[in-house]
């Protein structure tokens, strides 16, 4: 092996160390960010659902505070939605299960996100009513972190496919170096790398 191209595949290996480490890093950082803004999602719902059940809920207006919650439900943002009395007897319910579309079940596993949980309480005045409990449904935050990765991954790879189809095309063409270092074609190298070799097109191989 030359040391030319042992200094091809040296600097060909270090752009994929720093390629995956940048990949990793923009993965790493677009997760926690989901992760935040589900907290934030979650706490936001449960603290606006309880200002707005405060009133029912002191009227013990059960069918209001249903159609409350399910037009909170029905948006498909959130995992579970309930509301307890001070005694944590359950008043209304709502769960769906997790479901991931068009997410890879390996990428779930992969990476992990939580399902956070935000809580506010139900208060008339002074008085305590009961507490709401609201998860936030991760899917969404799934489909979004796997289409950055994808696209990421897509966008890394170009600088690979836009590379020699082999090393041996380096030394392919005899008549494009210095008469001391020529070098004769690789027997291995295969008809197609030699006739893909740039060094042939600019010589006039």
């Amino acid at each position: 092996m030359t040391l030319l191209r042992q200094l091809l595949i040296a600097i060909l290996a270090l752009m994929s160390v720093v390629l995956a480490g940048s990949l990793a890093i923009s993965v790493v950082h677009t997760r926690d960010y989901l992760d935040a803004q589900l907290r934030s999602h979650a706490q936001d719902a449960a603290t606006s659902l309880g200002l707005s059940l405060s009133t029912s809920a002191a009227e013990d207006d059960r069918a209001t505070m249903e159609a409350m919650v399910d037009a909170l439900f029905d948006s498909g943002y959130y995992r579970a939605v309930r509301v307890v009395d001070t005694e944590g007897r359950t008043l209304v319910h709502r769960v769906q299960s997790g479901r991931f579309n068009d997410v890879p079940a390996w990428f779930v596993r992969l990476l992990p996100l939580p399902t956070p949980r935000g809580e506010a309480l139900l208060m008339s005045g002074w008085r305590q009513l009961g507490q709401v409990e609201v998860t936030s449904n991760p899917g969404y935050a799934y489909l979004e972190l796997w289409r950055t990765t994808r696209d990421s991954a897509g966008l890394f790879a170009l600088p690979s496919r836009r590379r020699s189809p082999c090393l041996a095309c380096t030394c392919c063409c005899a008549r494009c170096a210095p008469p001391r270092h020529r070098q004769p074609p690789l027997p291995t190298a295969s008809s197609q790398c030699r006739s893909a070799c740039p060094a042939r097109v600019s010589c006039g191989a």
